[in-house]
Order: structure tokens, then sequence, then C-alpha cells
């Protein structure tokens, strides 16, 4: 199985197998009837405002599946993404769990803005005076990692408490793709 902790914001987790009773078809087949798909879920308020559920999108070459929480569809809760595969006559589950591309973009975008930021403070700095004292400089330095610090903070414990979705996502696989008899 998975161990959550593994899952970091840019890299996501290690690889993910589960195996599956029946064929590629089977398991496509139950995977649509159970995962709602995103336009059925954005345009249905009540499931919307009111259903915990597994949503995303579920194709022959690709999985996406994540959960929902009632009002509250977050960019940093953990997207499962995987395949169907055939291997000695057992269909199985490939993927791993990662984070919204959206949510990584943001904080590289943000991380290199801040870069930036510092560097060309302290090239104006000195440029301007170069007698400049260097604790207004560590200062400047300081506010501008600040502002860095707190969103990175921020998106890191609300993708640690979302970590919590992994195991029960996967129990949900499990019950999907291998359902009692």
């Amino acid at each position: 199985m998975q161990n959550s902790d593994d899952l970091t914001i840019f890299r996501g987790s290690q690889h993910f197998e589960l195996p599956c009773a029946g064929s590629i078809e089977e398991s496509l087949s139950r995977l649509n009837n159970e995962v709602c798909s995103l336009t059925q879920f954005l345009f249905t308020p009540k499931l919307c405002l009111y259903a915990t559920e597994l949503v995303g999108r579920i194709s022959q070459d690709r999985i996406e599946i994540s959960r929902t929480l009632p009002a509250c569809d977050l960019l940093w809760k953990p997207i499962f993404i995987g395949r169907l595969e055939t291997r000695d006559h057992a269909t199985i589950l490939i993927g791993e769990f990662k984070y919204s591309s959206l949510l990584r973009w943001f904080l590289l975008f943000y991380s290199a803005a801040t870069i930036v930021m510092v560097v060309c403070g302290i090239i104006l700095d000195a440029s301007e005076n170069p007698s400049i004292n260097w604790r207004i400089q560590s200062i400047n330095i300081a506010g501008a990692i600040a502002i860095n610090v707190i969103p990175w903070a921020f998106c890191t414990a609300m993708a640690s408490y979302r970590r919590r979705d992994i195991p029960i996502i996967t129990a949900r696989l499990q019950t999907i793709l291998n359902p009692p008899e």
C-alpha cells in the first residue's frame, strides 16, 4: 500500500499499485459507476454542498480521482493519478498521489518572484548607496523571505492536513475494484 507521509508538494508520492478483480473493462465500469464526474459534481448543488464524494475523470488511458468534502473543494487536496494495466493475466491499478499542478505552479512562481525581489533589492540598494548599512539590507531580506514563508507554511500545513484523504481514497478504491463477494 502507501505511506501518506511520503507525499510532498512537488514530487508526489511513491509508486502505488492496487490489484483489481476482473478485467480492465469491468474495473473501468465499476469506477465510472462509483466516481462522480467533475461536471456532474459541479452542476449538482446538492452534491457540491452536502456529499463527501470521490470525484474525477475516468478514461481508458488515465484515471484522476480526488475526495471532496462538503462545501469545501480546496487546491491542496491529494489527487490520485494513474491507469489500469494488465500484468500476468491480472488487472492492476497503477499510479501515485499528487497535489494539483495549480498549487505547484503557484508556489514555484511565488518563490521565484521572492528570489527576484530579494536579489533586485540588494542590487538596487547597493548601487544607489554604496555605504548602505548592512542592517537595513538584512531587514529588507528578512521581510522578503517572510513574505514567501507565510504562503509556503500555510499551503504545507493545509496539504499536511489533507493527507488524511489518502487512506480514505485508497480504501474506497479497494472496495470499488475488489467488491466483497
